[in-house]
């Protein structure tokens, strides 16, 4: 803020160099089960599992009624039946179809298709839509897009998540609006409070990539380390906030909860903003 610009990284460096590394951190340690939004109950690869153990359930049932209809011994009997059950314990039947609308990302709650598992690997999204006779421009985008993003959910998960770095990006702005509001008999200029945005998001994203890092590499419970990097951003927040503005701690702490609270609900905005973009490009 004093002009001694040479000695610090660029604002908007740091941030993006910061979210980069949260970024980097999710996808780093998500990679063993995929890094996914909601169920990956429905991908592509899980749907074919459970339509080939369907395929040896009636293959086993098939092959037992042609053992029972033979001329057997009791004891053959009992042997089928314990064979039986535990074959059946080992290997569950599954439903023959999904409900699109009922799973996934839900737009339109009339939206409900039921399809056949066998379509849903088999067919496109083109082929699904021409074969259930969907109509209508809307209905056929929010069906081939949650077909689309079911298939594929760690897919756009990631792709979700690289889109994220610009939605934060495009907020600061925002934020930096609301806190020239707060604050508008301070003698700061409103890049002054862009600056601040910059800067105390890249601590924030850069404590919880830490924060992902200290959690995977040590023996402390999720919780305990969620809470202690909670705490110190909250505190790093309102004390910079103290600091930067220099204005009493209550009147610090009252400010600062009411922009929290707008800012959640930006952030929400953003949010659906962010899905429904990444669902019409995914």
């Amino acid at each position: 803020f004093k002009g001694k610009h040479k000695s610090y990284v660029h604002p908007v460096r740091l941030f993006l160099v910061t979210i980069l590394f949260l970024v980097a951190s999710l996808a780093y340690y998500s990679g063993a089960d995929g890094l996914q939004m909601g169920s990956k109950k429905y991908e592509k690869s899980k749907i074919e599992i459970e339509l080939n153990q369907n395929k040896i359930l009636d293959q086993f049932t098939s092959l037992k009624d042609s053992i029972q209809n033979l001329s057997i011994t009791e004891d053959s009997k009992i042997w089928i039946d314990s064979l039986d059950k535990a074959f059946y314990k080992e290997v569950k039947r599954t439903n023959d179809s999904i409900v699109i609308g009922k799973v996934g990302l839900v737009l339109i709650d009339s939206m409900y298709q039921k399809v056949s598992k066998q379509d849903y690997v088999d067919l496109s999204e083109d082929e699904l839509i021409e074969k259930y006779g969907v109509d209508g421009f809307w209905n056929k985008w929010n069906f081939k897009q949650q077909i689309r993003t079911l298939k594929d959910n760690s897919g756009f998960a990631n792709f979700f998540l690289r889109n994220m770095v610009w939605t934060m990006f495009f907020m600061m702005p925002f934020l930096a609006l609301l806190l020239k509001l707060f604050y508008y008999k301070s003698d700061k200029y409103y890049v002054e409070h862009l600056i601040f945005s910059f800067h105390t998001h890249a601590f924030v994203f850069l404590i919880f990539g830490i924060m992902m890092h200290v959690d995977y590499n040590s023996n402390l419970e999720s919780n305990t380390i969620l809470w202690l990097f909670f705490i110190w951003t909250v505190i790093y927040v309102y004390v910079a906030v103290w600091r930067v503005y220099q204005q009493k701690i209550v009147r610090t702490i009252f400010k600062v909860a009411i922009i929290n609270f707008l800012y959640l609900a930006l952030f929400v905005l953003f949010l659906v903003i962010s899905v429904v973009v990444g669902m019409l490009l995914f």
